[in-house]
């Protein structure tokens, strides 16, 4: 037993002290349609994210170094309530765009979206006017398909980069709000888009912006206009990753045990 559970602590030892990414980069790319409710059967939106694990954090950081050359995006968080400082602190960027894929001539605006719960995010807002671009076009109306690495200035080979637009016709934020998801009752953040301004029949909208020093799991996003659309993209996981494997790994170390002790069991008998 004595050697199963130095087995277990090494093994533990080695999750805890596996290495990060090499280089900053995106680490997951995609989208997802949100599935409409029964009742409001036009609330669908396609939601496009992106993740960046800076490699380097802090006023040097990666994050940090982007903004440096690009005001305009750090004006515009902050304008929505960005902790700059904290986010070129966390170690993960979450990015998401919604666009509202003509479905039929009957679509209805998408006024609100439901993201993940605040207790994993150290600071939250949006950037009113960027947007995803890949490979040289902006997303507008269609989706982001999945690809990773590069920079989030799209060098490096980077097949998503964010930019600006002029395009007044955008959905613009006005409002965040602690909430709960409308089909499972747990905690959510609600983001508004302006009266008036919201994700149109065809349209686009600008970025959500999370810090979280947690990894990406997959985890709920809903969309609505007074009813409710529902997809899966990912979200800072419940814990860090390195003891949700712990949790894994340590069960079947148990497993292993009690098969040697079995085997050792039968020869013993098969030796009598």
């Amino acid at each position: 037993m004595r050697r199963l559970v130095l087995r277990a602590a090494a093994v533990a030892l080695a999750l805890i002290t596996l290495p990060s990414a090499a280089h900053a980069s995106w680490v997951t790319v995609g989208s997802t349609t949100t599935a409409p409710g029964t009742t409001n059967p036009n609330d669908s939106a396609t939601i496009n994210y992106a993740v960046f694990q800076q490699t380097t954090t802090g006023a040097s950081g990666d994050f940090a170094t982007y903004l440096a050359s690009n005001s305009a995006l750090a004006t515009a968080l902050t304008n929505s309530g960005v902790n700059l400082t904290t986010l070129e602190n966390d170690k993960y960027i979450y990015l998401y765009q919604a666009t509202n894929p003509t479905q039929n001539p009957t679509n209805k605006p998408v006024t609100d979206i439901y993201l993940a719960d605040k207790g994993r995010i150290d600071t939250s807002g949006w950037a009113n006017g960027f947007m995803f671009t890949q490979n040289g076009s902006q997303v507008t109306t269609g989706a982001l398909t999945s690809g990773t690495g590069g920079g989030l200035d799209g060098a490096t080979g980077a097949k998503v980069s964010l930019t600006s637009s002029s395009d007044a016709g955008a959905a613009t934020f006005v409002t965040m709000n602690e909430t709960t998801f409308r089909d499972t009752g747990d905690d959510a953040l609600k983001f508004t888009y302006a009266n008036g301004n919201a994700l149109k029949n065809g349209g686009y909208g600008s970025l959500i912006v999370l810090g979280s020093n947690y990894e990406p799991a997959r985890g709920e996003v809903e969309t609505g206009d007074g009813g409710a659309a529902f997809g899966i993209v990912p979200v800072p996981s419940p814990e860090p990753g390195t003891f949700a494997l712990m949790g894994l790994a340590l069960p079947l170390l148990g497993w292993g045990y009690a098969r040697r002790v079995r085997a050792a069991k039968v020869a013993a008998e098969a030796a009598q």
